[in-house]
């Protein structure tokens, strides 16, 4: 198992060697019940490395090592899945990561280079990106906080850092603040996966285990 989310009752289970995502009933988790499996037969990428929910009946799969697009299957019902669309960011690299708050889609690029989209009217007209900025090479992913005024992008390198960014204008997003190692006495090899959860922002970093930080002003 490579990337799994659980939302609504629903597990999402997928695999970076070909099998496909399992999806599965989790609403009795002592006994959990196949749903139904989408295979690379079907359009799916071979590599699932992630996947995001956003609990409105999509479900991303970004294209990770090999390009930056993001797939978006329907599993409104989750019996039978379909491929949606395909959203193209704008990494050289590849996009690692995707982040759903509310409206919003973060692509993380792994080249740097990430992606603000609007996807209100998916369903319809269909995803508008608002803007990118570069968030470092290596970027994991990205979270972002409730009023959607932040975001948070850990990069995963050897002492890699998590910039904090200014998106209230995503055409012109600016970099408020960095969480470097050395500056909070972190002895390890790089951070990792980022979730910001009301003003904290939890980062797993690797042999330092999780970091915890108050952004109550993402600044300071």
């Amino acid at each position: 198992m490579q990337a799994i989310q659980v939302l609504n009752g629903i597990g999402y289970f997928g695999t970076d060697t070909g099998s496909g995502i399992r999806i599965v009933n989790l609403a009795n988790p002592a006994q959990p019940t196949p749903i139904t499996r989408i295979l690379p037969t079907q359009g799916l990428f071979t590599i699932v490395h992630s996947l995001t929910a956003d609990g409105k009946g999509h479900l991303f799969v970004p294209h990770y090592p090999a390009d930056s697009q993001v797939q978006v299957w329907n599993v409104s019902n989750p019996a039978a899945p379909f491929l949606q669309t395909t959203l193209v960011g704008t990494d050289t690299d590849s996009v690692h990561d995707v982040t759903v708050k509310n409206n919003k889609l973060i692509m993380a690029g792994w080249g740097g280079q990430t992606d603000i989209w609007d996807i209100t009217n998916l369903d319809t007209t269909g995803a508008i990106r608002l803007g990118s900025f570069n968030s470092g090479v290596n970027t994991q992913d990205c979270s972002m906080t409730d009023d959607e005024q932040y975001v948070a992008c850990p990069r995963e390198l050897s002492n890699g850092d998590v910039g904090i960014f200014n998106v209230s204008n995503p055409a012109s997003v600016t970099r408020v603040s960095t969480l470097t190692q050395p500056g909070f006495g972190i002895a390890a090899s790089s951070p990792s996966t980022s979730k910001i959860m009301g003003k904290l922002l939890f980062v797993a970093w690797y042999q330092a285990g999780l970091a915890i930080f108050d952004i109550s002003d993402p600044a300071n």
